[in-house]
């Protein structure tokens, strides 16, 4: 019988690394990256966020401009800037006197009163038109002086204006047909005071008109745009009522209904100005739709 014989058993050690104990050295270095990450983010917030908003913000604090004097009326402007590309406006125009005064309570019980208008014309530093808002009669408030008579008129409305054309604006100027109205007036109302030159060959010889029997002037084919009556639209906009032309022309509509005939009309549309006295009646040769407008230049 052979002899049993045992092989010794055979163990494998297998080491085990100890964990590390976390120090104080590695908690303040995880407190100072968490400081320097919280830091970059509060910076690129601060940057896109605030920075980035004071260098688009503008001015649209309201301001009142010196007043201006002509024709007989002193015009004041306070405006302020609204949140997109409207600003508030308020215009006020008294006469400067007591002749003034009757002139303007004159004009306003009178028909041609419903063609008054003004144009406001805000300008930077440099005097360059930033904004042009146009006030037709629609928008003119009557002020009365308590005696049966006229201490001035106003218009408090909105218009188009960039904020940031607005936020550039340090003057204004006022451009009006109140002057061509009176004078209008005054010729109505004083026919025999008009004279009319008659040229002769070698000399000349005044005519007194009387025109108490006149009828009111009508619009005149041969009195269109450039002297031949045709024009033609390079844009038309129902919003203001202009309708500006080929030949450097710009016509007003006061009527707010007319206003809406022209949203069909369209650039390069061939338009016919009849124009008489006081305002012009323009039809679009294509819709064959017309309006009454007053033409400004």
């Amino acid at each position: 019988m052979d002899q049993l014989t045992t092989k010794p058993e055979s163990y494998v050690i297998v080491e085990v690394p100890r964990r590390r104990a976390i120090t104080w050295k590695g908690i303040a270095l995880a407190c100072v990256v968490l400081m320097l990450v919280i830091c970059a983010s509060s910076w690129v917030t601060w940057y896109f966020v605030h920075e980035r908003t004071s260098i688009q913000a503008v001015d649209t604090s309201p301001r009142k401009f010196e007043n201006l004097s002509g024709d007989g009326l002193s015009a004041s402007l306070t405006t302020e800037g609204q949140e997109g590309s409207y600003i508030l406006y308020k215009l006020v125009a008294k006469p400067d006197g007591d002749a003034e005064s009757k002139q303007l309570t004159t004009l306003t019980g009178s028909k041609l009163y419903r063609l008054l208008n003004f144009k406001i014309v805000l300008e930077d530093k440099s005097g360059f038109q930033v904004c042009e808002i146009f006030v037709p009669f629609d928008k003119l408030e009557y002020i009365p002086n308590g005696h049966g008579g006229a201490a001035g008129i106003e218009a408090n409305s909105q218009d188009i204006c960039l904020n940031d054309d607005y936020s550039r604006t340090t003057k204004w100027s006022l451009v009006s047909n109140y002057s061509s109205l009176t004078k209008l007036l005054a010729a109505r109302e004083h026919p025999t005071g008009g004279k009319a030159t008659v040229g002769t060959t070698g000399a000349s010889t005044e005519r007194i008109t009387d025109t108490r029997n006149a009828q009111p002037a009508q619009p005149s084919a041969d009195v269109g745009t450039s002297g031949v009556g045709m024009d033609r639209i390079t844009g038309a906009d129902f919003f203001s009522g202009r309708i500006e032309t080929l030949d450097g022309h710009t016509y007003v509509i006061n009527r707010d209904a007319e206003r809406r005939t022209i949203i069909g009309w369209e650039a390069k549309d061939p338009i016919e100005p009849v124009c008489g006295a006081i305002d012009c009646i323009v039809t679009d040769k294509r819709t064959g739709e017309s309006v009454h407008a007053i033409r400004q230049r």
